[in-house]
């Protein structure tokens, strides 16, 4: 299968990525004594891997990556 790369995967993986900068931004710092903002981290890191799961399977790399 020929590896698929337009806008829609381009906008998922930017989504991907600012997840993972968003996420990481809420657990470091003085950000992270609260709990709230610790939850809120690892849910945005947990649907930032979900969403590259989906953006590895509709650009068709997952095949690549096995």
């Amino acid at each position: 299968m020929p590896i698929r790369i337009d806008f829609f995967a381009i906008l998922i993986l930017l989504g991907v990525i600012q997840g993972i900068l968003l996420g990481g931004l809420f657990l470091t710092g003085e950000r992270a004594k609260l709990i709230s903002n610790r939850v809120m981290g690892w849910l945005i890191l947990a649907f930032s891997a979900a969403i590259l799961e989906v953006f590895l399977c509709y650009s068709n790399y997952q095949f690549q990556l096995l």
